[in-house]
């Protein structure tokens, strides 16, 4: 949720602060639902759905927005999501479960670029089989 409606900039060139209250455009877009938000020198806001990935990239000085998605293969059942921002670029982590083998799954999605790092955890469980000989 959104809990600001207003922007304090300062004019290096007056000297001057001023305080602007953003579009309702950009407040109705902060203030969805959205399965991570990471903040920086941009607003990522990334909802999975389905198999794709929607991203809106808010410019919070300028009041703009772009939209848009990256498909991802979704072979696993998302149980958390989670955000940050690491040199300056953001990442979407998805974890979750593989219905197949029930092992871990952790996707790590650049929300610019689309490139993701999934990583799969080895099913650590052991078969035993019991044959009955009359």
């Amino acid at each position: 949720m959104c809990d600001y409606s207003d922007i304090l900039s300062y004019n290096k060139n007056t000297h001057q602060w001023s305080l602007r209250t953003l579009s309702n455009d950009i407040l109705q877009l902060l203030d969805a639902d959205y399965d991570t938000i990471i903040y920086g020198s941009k607003i990522y806001c990334a909802r999975l759905n389905g198999n794709s990935i929607e991203v809106i990239e808010i410019e919070l000085a300028s009041e703009t927005y772009r939209t848009y998605n990256f498909n991802i293969d979704m072979n696993f059942i998302p149980i958390s999501f989670g955000g940050r921002m690491m040199q300056g670029v953001p990442y979407m982590t998805i974890e979750g479960r593989s219905p197949i083998n029930g092992t871990e799954v952790s996707f790590t999605i650049d929300l610019i670029s689309g490139e993701n790092n999934s990583t799969f955890a080895q099913d650590g469980r052991n078969v035993v089989s019991f044959f009955r000989i009359n």
